[in-house]
């Protein structure tokens, strides 16, 4: 080891010694230390604005790496503190996402704050990795937090990789393809889906999907059939001129964000988003059996497998308001597979294709996961 490698490590060691004993002193010396930090890397911004100033810069960042990996190292103390404490441990959801933690919390710190230091006192391997890889960077409790989402991702691909490999869908009467549906579902049978209800990727460069799903719904849909999809309002004009290619507009309905009344933020138009459409289409203009309000009530967030993962409540009231049990629900862009797991759950045959290797694989994962024991 490099001599000044092992001073550096010896003067870490040394620091920790030093650092407050109780949850309540670390929680303000990690408030102190962060603001420190902001304060550090303002200096580093104005240093490299002049050309002059690298000695003053090189101070600054030896100065900030030190104060940045003794907060760090005050997170990992007040997360062994906060697992330690009584009726302190995590709370997770039945597919094991992160969702609280029992009993009251020390006066200063929130639930999040609570499970980030938990977390990193927990994956203190990633520690070393941050601080090497942003060697010119004064890194932060952020930096630490996405290595660690990051591993946890790899970690979770690995574990789908392997249940990927072996599944066997059979089992669990699921039929989901990694392909893309605009070639694979031409082995559909005409007239032999009962819906169609799907989430396809938003963006500009996605629109002509929805012209895609449009004249793949009007050649499977049995003729009573719904194709029913969610939407990007910012360019709803262009997603209903693709499904009107090949289809008939049915209804639409509106899901209301279910997260404690907060809204989406879409800075590109400054708007606070509280509601996404979900567009209804069918062949030719069959009433449906079934009265369905048009309002739903989102469950809130769901994304523990994907960024764009949907609610399994939200699916619920679409699936028995517009399918029958015993019904085929087709989900061409099936993503982490929320869509196939309600269908099944509420006795309908489930279908799906997902084009991306590792959304699919995480999706195998999570329905095996799911129906394993079933």
């Amino acid at each position: 080891m490099p001599e000044q490698e092992f001073v550096e490590k010896n003067a870490i060691e040394e620091r920790k010694k030093n650092l407050p004993a109780t949850i309540e002193e670390l929680i303000e010396h990690v408030i102190v230390g962060n603001e420190a930090i902001q304060s550090f890397k303002a200096k580093l911004r104005a240093c490299d604005k002049c050309e002059k100033a690298k000695i003053l810069r090189n101070q600054a960042l030896n100065d900030g790496r030190k104060v940045s990996r003794l907060v760090i190292d005050a997170e990992i103390r007040l997360g062994e503190l906060l697992e330690q404490q009584p009726n302190q441990q995590p709370i997770r959801t039945t597919e094991g996402s992160f969702k609280g933690t029992l009993g009251k919390l020390p006066i200063g710190i929130n639930k999040k704050e609570s499970h980030f230091a938990q977390e990193i006192y927990r994956n203190q391997d990633v520690i070393d990795a941050v601080f090497e890889t942003k060697k010119n960077e004064i890194p932060t409790r952020h930096d630490v937090w996405l290595r660690i989402k990051e591993k946890k991702r790899r970690l979770k691909r690995g574990e789908n990789e392997k249940i990927a490999s072996s599944i066997d869908f059979s089992e669990i009467h699921i039929d989901f393809q990694c392909a893309d549906f605009i070639t694979k579902s031409k082995e559909i049978p005409q007239n032999s889906i009962g819906a169609i209800i799907t989430d396809p990727p938003y963006g500009k460069e996605f629109l002509y999907l929805y012209r895609e799903l449009s004249k793949m719904a009007s050649r499977v849909l049995k003729p009573n059939g719904f194709c029913i999809v969610y939407a990007n309002q910012t360019y709803l004009p262009e997603v209903i001129k693709q499904m009107n290619e090949y289809l008939n507009y049915y209804w639409m309905c509106s899901l209301l964000y279910g997260n404690g009344g907060k809204n989406k933020l879409v800075f590109q138009r400054n708007i606070k988003q509280g509601w996404k459409p979900i567009l209804i289409y069918q062949k030719k203009i069959k009433k449906n059996e079934n009265f369905v309000y048009d309002v739903i009530q989102g469950g809130g967030r769901e994304k523990e497998y994907h960024p764009w993962q949907q609610a399994e409540n939200d699916l619920n009231s679409l699936i028995e308001g517009f399918t029958r049990p015993e019904e085929k629900i087709l989900d061409p862009m099936a993503g982490t597979g929320t869509t196939l797991i309600c269908a099944k759950k509420l006795k309908r045959i489930p279908m799906g294709y997902e084009v991306n290797k590792n959304t699919w694989e995480t999706a195998v994962g999570r329905i095996k996961k799911r129906f394993n024991n079933n």
